[in-house]
């Protein structure tokens, strides 16, 4: 069976704190994934967006384009998926096959593992509280501050 991982946009590639008006990439991100592909997931990596308008999905289109998120990763834009709620992400990586999920979204998580994703990965800012009610619920997610944790669980 091939490893398929799939990655968030928001909060995971697309950092959450605004700099004069720009959304900068997570630190690392872009270099990671390109590793990440390079090393493990070959074209087996999709990105993933709950953006449900045509504006929202244009814009994070742009900002990728903007970035040079294709050619720096490596992952084609035809890998970037869009869908229009959270619960759609768990259907998606189901038909897929997908091994492994990095996402920002601990409500995805939930989904995620009714689907039978085993390996999930929550991307946290350093200033989230570090255990909550979350953790007694799905305690085989493993959370992450960074790329380099990323890498290090998933490359070894």
């Amino acid at each position: 069976m091939k490893d398929v991982l799939f990655i968030d946009i928001d909060g995971v590639i697309m950092s959450k704190n605004f700099i004069d008006g720009c959304c900068p990439p997570t630190s690392g991100s872009f270099d990671s994934i390109r590793e990440l592909k390079d090393k493990r997931f070959g074209c087996n990596i999709f990105i993933i967006s709950n953006s449900s308008s045509i504006d929202d999905r244009f814009k994070v289109i742009n900002w990728l384009s903007r970035k040079e998120f294709y050619s720096r990763t490596g992952v084609p834009i035809q890998k970037l998926i869009f869908c229009d709620q959270e619960t759609e992400k768990a259907d998606i990586c189901e038909k897929e096959k997908a091994t492994h999920f990095v996402g920002s979204c601990k409500e995805t998580m939930i989904y995620l593992r009714r689907v039978g994703v085993k390996n999930r990965l929550l991307f946290v800012s350093g200033n989230e509280e570090k255990e909550d009610a979350f953790d007694f619920i799905l305690p085989d997610v493993v959370r992450v501050e960074s790329w380099q944790e990323i890498k290090k669980i998933l490359l070894g």
